[in-house]
């Protein structure tokens, strides 16, 4: 190498140094993909998942206020509004949970998705449409039982799996750091 000329040698130098910048660049732009590609799926699996399950939550929590208030202002406007917004959310959750069941889910999210589905579904059947049929026939009285009979015991079974997929979308992402 010494005798080579001074230029051939710096070429050399600045061509060596060029390769390793390279190939930096490459390993880094590799690394950003691969990141990049777990944070789409943390946003897209886990982030967008959490907001359609807080969708369920409110919209099933506006069902039981919906009921309550019907019955305690019984006035024909209110009660009509009432049992449409509650047909409304029963179809914005459902709609929501088809949404929500097309990410990719988790072995263990399948299970508790599939019994959330159970229980709300009890929840909807056994209480928010009979709730909101007793509202549109002015049967404030069968409304007020469902309150009292159901309301609680179907509820919460679905409320508590619920829970439970929202603590899950929380530390499946956590698990992808």
């Amino acid at each position: 190498m010494n005798h080579w000329k001074i230029s051939t040698r710096l070429m050399m130098l600045v061509g060596g140094v060029a390769a390793l910048l390279v190939a930096v660049g490459l390993l880094a732009l590799s690394r950003l993909a691969s990141s990049n590609a777990a944070l789409r799926t943390v946003y897209e699996d886990r982030t967008v998942a959490l907001g359609q399950l807080l969708l369920v939550q409110r919209g099933m929590l506006s069902n039981r206020n919906l009921v309550s208030r019907a019955i305690a202002i019984r006035e024909p406007g209110v009660v009509s509004v009432s049992a449409e917004a509650m047909a409304a959310n029963v179809a914005m959750i459902d709609k929501t949970w088809v949404e929500y069941k097309a990410t990719e889910l988790t072995e263990e999210e399948a299970l508790s998705a599939k019994r959330f589905e159970d229980t709300r579904g009890r929840f909807v059947a056994e209480f928010v449409k009979p709730a909101m049929g007793a509202l549109k026939a002015g049967d404030f009285d069968k409304a007020r039982q469902l309150i009292t009979d159901k309301e609680e015991t179907l509820y919460g079974p679905a409320a508590e799996q619920l829970a439970k997929l929202t603590e899950l979308q929380v530390s499946v992402a956590q698990q992808q750091k």
